[in-house]
């Protein structure tokens, strides 16, 4: 039987064919066609109708869905449409089309990215669509990655050190992955990842680690000045994820929470610790995307608000707080007692279930404790790193609550000296980014001002 692997047509923004090549007809069975939707499964027409709806000039959008074959039989196929000028319409839309069957026997030289030598954009996307489109299904992760403040390399020390610096970074990915998986660029300095023999979260924390670590270790005593870390999002087909659409949109928020919480690292989506990103996408992106947007907005309205004198509601400040800065919890103390004044919890990373809470510490009054501070009155803690016998009652403290980073405030004004404590018991990030560690230094410097006149509660 005559085999197509790849085929195009044009068609407007309504689906009417305008063009087509021969081998689309053939493979289609058919002398022409007057309507794409024809073709279409009836249940892939409403997501290839908004791809059309979304597309823009001088973009390409990448789908996958089923059509008719000339034995009338439904075929999965990947396809990525752009506009094209062509000789029936200069609006036409150009529909360049995979035929899934065949697509493992049709890696040529024009599937490479000819800079760095791995997948191009269209050939790892073709690659993700066919494994998420086989049936039974088999494991896989998928993985998007970018280079850590790549502009700044860019800027400084000129394009053709950053291409150097993209050249290395795929050479690191390839090496890692090896025959585990794929590797692609999808962008100037983003990547995509697809681990097709790593079937666990664990499995892959090897892999990404690996990565990390490389990419850290290049660059780390490089005498020029460039300093390279990535940071990596992922999740889990078939277990959190079920087409190539969730799994990008997934991955690209885990790595929108790696960039939040402070770069060079992964995180792997967990339901339990991320929420639901699929079913609330309206709650994911309000928590996730409007903190990244709006810490400095938040910033700048306190520090004016404190310059004016104008009233601070404690609740309201670490309402905020917890939430821009993605913090598990949030706890104020006062040296006269054990329990803290006021507390706030982010749970399941969803921006409307703060609630009071209390937490008791007296650990804060542990022998030793001044050591751990600063100049600047802080004490960074990370309990993986942290020495029992340095003072064993923070240490205890943090083992027995299941705490992963504290960062406690000394508030030591005469008239009420206490604690401010910002806790995060997650496990899927290395540390507290260095610009959020700074702001929380002047957000605790301001509400020490405030409290010197109590504490102002709703």
């Amino acid at each position: 039987m005559e085999q197509f692997n790849r085929f195009s047509v044009s068609v407007d923004k309504n689906l009417r064919i305008l063009a087509g090549e021969d081998q689309f007809f053939a493979y289609l069975g058919l002398k022409k066609l007057n309507t794409f939707e024809k073709i279409v499964y009836p249940g892939d027409l409403d997501q290839l109708r908004t791809t059309v709806e979304q597309l823009e000039p001088d973009r390409q959008e990448f789908t996958c869905f089923r059509i008719q074959d000339k034995n009338k039989n439904y075929r999965w196929v990947s396809a990525h449409l752009e506009f094209g000028d062509t000789d029936v319409s200069k609006a036409a839309i150009c529909i360049q089309m995979y035929d899934i069957r065949n697509m493992e026997e049709d890696i040529s030289e024009s599937s490479y990215d000819q800079m760095t030598g791995v997948l191009n954009k269209q050939a790892i996307i073709r690659k993700a669509h066919h494994l998420a489109a086989k049936r039974p299904y088999e494991k896989f992760i998928l993985c998007v990655m970018d280079i850590d403040n790549f502009k700044s390399v860019n800027d400084v020390y000129g394009h053709m050190r950053g291409d150097e610096v993209i050249i290395d970074v795929a050479h690191i990915i390839r090496e890692q992955v090896g025959k585990a998986g794929s590797v692609g660029r999808i962008g100037g300095d983003e990547f995509m990842i697809l681990l097709e023999h790593a079937e666990d979260e664990q499995s892959a924390r090897s892999y990404l680690k690996a990565i990390r670590l490389a990419v850290e270790a290049l660059y780390a005593e490089n005498g020029d000045g460039v300093h390279v870390t990535v940071t990596i999002g992922a999740v889990l087909f078939p277990d959190h994820a079920h087409t190539y659409e969730e799994l990008f949109l997934v991955a690209d928020k885990m790595l929108y929470i790696g960039k939040m919480k402070g770069r060079n690292r992964y995180i792997i989506y967990t339901p339990e610790l991320h929420g639901n990103m699929l079913s609330d996408d309206k709650v994911a992106n309000s928590s996730y995307r409007k903190t990244i947007r709006n810490k400095t907005k938040f910033m700048m309205e306190l520090f004016e608000k404190a310059l004016h004198h104008e009233a601070i509601i404690l609740q309201d400040v670490m309402n905020e707080v917890v939430c821009h800065y993605n913090l598990d919890a949030m706890y104020f103390f006062f040296d006269e007692s054990d329990t803290s004044v006021c507390g706030r919890i982010h749970e399941n990373g969803i921006e409307d279930l703060t609630a009071d809470s209390e937490m008791s510490m007296s650990a804060l009054h542990a022998e030793n404790i001044g050591r751990l501070f600063n100049e600047n009155k802080i004490a960074i803690l990370d309990f993986r790193e942290m020495k029992r016998d340095l003072c064993s009652g923070i240490y205890d403290y943090i083992e027995g609550k299941g705490i992963r980073y504290m960062i406690i405030y000394r508030m030591d004004r005469e008239r009420n000296p206490g604690h401010i404590v910002y806790v995060n018991r997650r496990d899927n990030s290395r540390k507290f980014a260095d610009s959020d560690v700074t702001d929380l230094t002047y957000i605790s410097k301001i509400l020490e001002v405030i409290s010197e006149n109590g504490v102002a509660r709703n």
